[in-house]
């Protein structure tokens, strides 16, 4: 799978290498990895691996489109898409959150004991997040916002993912629906 997608954007698969699996949604997988992107230095990334590795024009076109507009956004409210990769299938390269998601949190932590500064500073990082994405030159809207797209950094600081692809993510669900029906 190829697409022609601009200068800076498109990551060499020799330089991404996947390590252990991190989660895996409707979408499709996402690992922990390492890119390679100079001779001396790597960096940890999280590998979002789409699980349709055929995809219909359109959705190539809104992949293209999602991706540019997603690597442009620079917030730190938002993960940051480094690039993508054709590796085995459509992969985007993007910024490890170390302590994953605001979902994963909750439920290890005793959710009474999460504390009020704690809250406070969650609800000022989302809408931060929502404000950058709303005031883009052509708005954005999530329209999945949920804790399990609110990924928490290394100092649990929010940042918003999973706002775009919608095409990519409903062709992929019906594809599977499609497949399952045909097995069951």
């Amino acid at each position: 799978a190829q697409l022609d997608l601009p200068a800076g954007i498109s990551i060499s698969g020799e330089d991404v290498t996947l390590l252990e699996e991190l989660g895996e949604g409707g979408f499709g997988k996402v690992h922990a990895g390492t890119w390679r992107h100079t001779t001396l230095f790597s960096t940890r990334v999280a590998v979002k691996e789409l699980k349709q590795s055929v995809l219909s024009e359109q959705a190539k076109k809104e992949f293209i489109a999602e991706v540019i507009v997603h690597s442009h956004l620079d917030s730190p409210y938002i993960v940051k898409l480094f690039g993508v990769t054709f590796k085995q299938s459509y992969c985007m390269v993007m910024e490890l959150m170390d302590n994953g998601s605001l979902d994963s949190y909750l439920r290890k932590n005793n959710y009474p004991q999460v504390t009020w500064e704690f809250r406070i500073q969650l609800a000022h990082d989302i809408a931060a997040g929502l404000d950058h994405l709303h005031t883009q030159p052509h708005p954005i809207i999530h329209c999945d916002l949920k804790s399990l797209n609110v990924l928490l950094d290394k100092d649990f600081r929010a940042k918003l993912a999973d706002f775009g692809l919608a095409t990519v993510k409903n062709e992929t669900v019906s594809k599977m629906q499609s497949t399952s029906q045909l097995s069951g």
